[in-house]
């Protein structure tokens, strides 16, 4: 499995980890506003809730080894004030870490404001998980 840090989608959105400490992890990005704005002109909720998620994974796979795999099973962001530009950096922190379920805090702030307050849960496994009856919609 690739590693969390080489994931293409925060790539794209040029997320990029400033800090990596045990169960702790920050991320920033630069806001560029022909990609990361939405129509009200300031930053898109999504834009900050991947922001979100990027640091918080990233948090997780400080902490699991490298054959474990994980997958975000919750994400709750509460969105404190908009951001209209500049960086805007996450910091996750684990606050569980068990065998099979993962829980990390994270606050994305800007020039030391609170932006967003979140919450991030994870499912982690060492091999696939099984198909637990998904119904295939397609047939």
């Amino acid at each position: 499995m690739p590693a969390v840090e080489d994931a293409p989608y925060p790539r794209l959105l040029g997320i990029r980890e400033e800090l990596r400490e045990r169960g702790r992890v920050v991320v920033a990005m630069d806001v560029d506003p022909g990609r990361h704005m939405n129509a009200m002109g300031v930053v898109h909720g999504g834009a900050i809730a991947s922001l979100v998620d990027s640091a918080a994974g990233r948090a997780v796979a400080s902490m699991i080894g490298g054959d474990a795999r994980m997958a975000t099973i919750e994400l709750k962001v509460n969105y404190i004030q908009p951001s209209r530009g500049g960086t805007i950096r996450a910091e996750g922190r684990v606050v569980h870490a068990g065998t099979r379920i993962a829980v990390v805090e994270v606050d994305v702030t800007q020039d030391g404001s609170l932006v967003a307050k979140a919450l991030a849960t994870y499912y982690l496994w060492s091999s696939p998980p099984a198909d637990h009856g998904a119904v295939n919609r397609s047939t």
